[in-house]
């Protein structure tokens, strides 16, 4: 397996050159050495050439400072943009929009700190500050948060407790719409003759009304057109019907949940039915989702059960278990592991790397675990086994079918 040096920090690299060097010094062969780092076999020689040089020894191998450019901002200015852009509303400082893009916040910085930077340039910035491009969450401008903490504080609580005092429930009401718009996306066509797509000239839409307690109990009913004194009654109506324990509504402040129409069917439930109204605009669609997303059942994990007869099927693959020291130097550590499919035994053998010699030294040895190989071994499209797939056509390793014609497998 081979390795980018560039993948490694400078004192890790630094780390690796000299201890390189110092196992050539010692006697062993140079391919040897640089191959058990994964490495290309003519970069020991790099090395080796540069401890050569006269006057330079094994500070030529030294890591130096890199070079490049200087920052831009300083720390300060750089926390100074994160203030400006965590949480904060581009309309807050005069800006026309209110989503943060790459160009108004370069525009901010240049007319907070006369300093201007190109697109890319923020894009990099943000990313080191932690700031990525997210789909806000949406709420409504009415809300009023301490009126908000305080029905969750002192008016929730009450409510709950009236409700167990007579052994009731407490339900969460709320409307919604739905419409279904056309999608509008992009296609392929002859440049210079833009595509027409038919598609209906009216628009469906349907709304529904649901209640949910936070046992997850949830009822709705759909609806057409929107929502008055008399189709919020016929909705409660049917809610109500066949339910044994009474029920403390909480709702909006819609008009229609407000009507005399609507008092005078709560005061004829007899107490069966009781209605309480949110203060400060608590409406949000998040509340809904994250209701659903309780409700809906999670997809199961497909998979495959295999039948087979014992000693006729074994599985192959590689294990990456990260990395361990050797010495001072920080090595990839390998596992290669064989199963046999009826008894399910485990053969594991550890490498500091996957290379074809190892895959093919940990089949031998497990047959010899074994006392024999398996007449089936399955492998997935590992590079070790697999060097091509189109289709069902498989290009094994050759290697590999050569191990497979002396042990007929």
């Amino acid at each position: 397996m081979q390795r980018d040096g560039r993948s490694f920090d400078h004192g890790t690299f630094e780390t690796i050159r000299l201890m390189a060097v110092e196992r050539v010094r010692e006697g062993e062969r140079a391919s040897a050495v640089i191959s058990s780092y994964g490495f290309n076999r003519t970069t020991i020689y790099k090395w080796l050439a540069m401890v050569s040089s006269p006057g330079k020894g094994v500070k030529a191998l030294r890591s130096r400072p890199a070079t490049g450019r200087p920052r831009t901002l300083t720390p300060r200015q750089e926390k100074q943009v994160f203030a400006w852009v965590n949480g904060k509303d581009p309309r807050q400082y005069g800006l026309d929009f209110g989503l943060w893009t790459r160009a108004m916040i370069a525009s901010l910085i240049e007319q907070k700190l006369a300093v201007k930077l190109g697109l890319t340039a923020v894009g990099e910035l943000l990313a080191k500050l932690g700031l990525t491009p997210q789909k806000p969450l949406e709420r409504a401008y009415q809300r009023n948060p301490e009126a908000i903490e305080k029905w969750k504080r002192e008016t929730f609580p009450s409510i709950a407790s009236a409700a167990k005092a007579v052994g009731g429930e407490v339900y969460f009401w709320d409307e919604s719409g739905f419409r279904a718009d056309t999608v509008h996306g992009k296609t392929w066509d002859k440049r210079d003759e833009t595509p027409v797509i038919v598609r209906p000239g009216q628009r469906q839409s349907i709304s529904a009304a649901s209640a949910v307690n936070s046992k997850g109990a949830f009822w709705y009913s759909t609806y057409q057109g929107g929502l008055n004194a008399q189709l919020f009654v016929r909705l409660l109506k049917q809610m109500m019907r066949s339910r044994s324990k009474p029920v403390h509504l909480v709702v909006d402040g819609l008009p229609a949940h407000k009507t005399k129409l609507v008092k005078e069917y709560v005061v004829s439930t007899e107490g069966r039915l009781t209605l309480h109204f949110l203060s400060g605009y608590r409406g949000s669609i998040q509340q809904v989702r994250s209701v659903v997303a309780r409700l809906r059942p999670q997809p199961q994990e497909a998979f495959l059960r295999l039948h087979v007869f014992a000693g006729e099927q074994a599985q192959v693959d590689w294990a990456s278990l990260g990395t361990v020291m050797i010495g001072r130097a920080r090595r990839a550590l390998s596992c290669f592991v064989m199963t046999l499919s009826w008894l399910r035994a485990l053969y594991l053998e550890f490498f500091f790397d996957q290379t074809m010699e190892n895959f093919l030294r940990g089949h031998v040895h497990a047959f010899a675990s074994f006392h024999g190989s398996a007449r089936i071994l399955l492998y997935d499209n590992l590079k070790s086994a697999v060097l091509e797939r189109r289709g069902s056509l498989i290009h094994f390793n050759p290697r590999l079918l050569e191990l497979a014609g002396h042990y007929h497998f």
